[in-house]
């Protein structure tokens, strides 16, 4: 089975942290932390990533460090991993 990739939308920058703006990847540190992953999120092609298998499922969680409007680019580089 294919995995699942989960995209969590945010902005850098301190500002934003803990802001709405930030929502998407407040889920995905929080799935990560569910699934005993937090921390071990690898930095390439412009987004982090961590995943391995979760309540039968095989996930990927992305976080792309790029502005929202920009994390298009991010998100296709992984997919094209």
């Amino acid at each position: 089975m294919p995995s699942k990739i989960v995209v969590g939308l945010g902005n850098p920058g301190q500002q934003y942290a803990q802001t709405r703006h930030n929502i998407g990847w407040m889920v995905v540190d929080r799935l990560a932390d569910r699934a005993g992953w937090a921390g071990r999120a690898r930095n390439k092609d412009a987004a982090a990533t961590v995943g391995g298998r979760f309540k039968g499922l095989d996930l990927v969680l992305v976080k792309p460090m790029t502005f929202m409007n920009e994390s298009g680019i991010a998100v296709r580089k992984i997919l094209a991993r």
